[in-house]
């Protein structure tokens, strides 16, 4: 295990977020941290970071305490994304993924042609090359994902911290980031993320860590945690994980609002709109049902 967090406990005031946990990270695997909002998610990557200093327990790499670690060193082999990110200030694209090279600069120094090559490939990479003389301040917010994701492609480390990297980005950038992902993975480097999306852990993740309160409510591979009884003690709601065929997975909500029993259901309006929604307590917009009275059983 090159990451361990041992028994990490930490507080904002008096408020604690996280709460003895414990876990470790093995090279090359695709770890996804789910959770409802609040349950410590982000406090743990940036524990994981050195961002945050935990109250109690340890965090290990490769063996040794992340602050017996160098920051230039650490930075090296470990990358971080952010949530969410606003630029101060009007860099180009290209001037933000060349930041990702400053871990092997001092500070006289100045980004060379194989720099500028290194954060152009990762552009290409990812698809976005054509931004790069753009304002990352002028960009938008899926843009600006995408750029620092190139940014710690840029950086050469072998580990990648993300924190909800699918916000901000449309279907296409998405499925695009998801299959990265994979790339990363299959080239040996760790990738640890938290996410909202359980469909997404289980198409690409290893493993799932699922959190509330603080705790790790369970740990182990994605397809054997992210359950319809594991999600729906963790969210609160019925849920149901389906086949979808070709290896596929997909939660859908289980509720009786979300159950159609309308003869038109696949070519009809959107289901809160059928007379079979209202008949299970539903409320439709103006007291109105779409189905012309097709939706009843018969």
């Amino acid at each position: 295990m090159f990451i361990r967090v041992e028994n990490i406990s930490f507080s904002y005031g008096k408020k604690e977020v996280l709460d003895d946990v414990s876990l470790s990270f093995r090279r090359g695997e695709v770890v996804s941290l789910l959770g409802p909002n609040g349950s410590g998610k982000t406090t743990l990557l940036k524990v994981l970071l050195g961002i945050l200093k935990p109250s109690r327990g340890r965090v290990l790499f490769e063996g040794a305490p992340i602050v017996a670690i160098g920051a230039k060193r650490f930075a090296r082999r470990v990358a971080y994304v952010p949530q969410l990110h606003h630029g101060a200030f009007s860099y180009s694209v290209l001037d933000v993924v060349l930041m990702g090279r400053m871990p092997y600069k001092n500070f006289f120094s100045r980004f060379t042609r194989r720099d500028n090559e290194i954060a152009e490939s990762m552009l290409e990479k990812l698809g976005i090359v054509h931004l790069k003389h753009k304002p990352y301040t002028e960009i938008s917010g899926g843009e600006r994902q995408l750029t620092l994701i190139a940014r710690a492609l840029a950086q050469g480390a072998d580990t990648f911290i993300m924190d909800e990297p699918i916000t901000g980005l449309d279907y296409g950038n998405q499925i695009r980031l998801l299959e990265q992902i994979m790339v990363l993975s299959a080239e040996g480097h760790t990738v640890i993320k938290s996410t909202h999306f359980p469909d997404h852990a289980l198409w690409v993740s290893d493993r799932a860590v699922l959190m509330k309160d603080g705790t790790v409510a369970a740990d182990g591979t994605a397809s054997g945690e992210i359950t319809a009884g594991n999600l729906g003690k963790l969210y609160n709601i019925p849920v149901r994980v389906m086949d979808a065929g070709n290896g596929f997975s997909v939660c859908i909500p289980s509720s009786k609002k979300w159950e159609c029993t309308c003869r038109d259901r696949k070519n009809g309006p959107a289901h809160h709109k059928h007379d079979c929604f209202r008949k299970e307590g539903g409320e439709t917009r103006a007291g109105k049902t779409a189905c012309s009275g097709e939706g009843k059983k018969e």
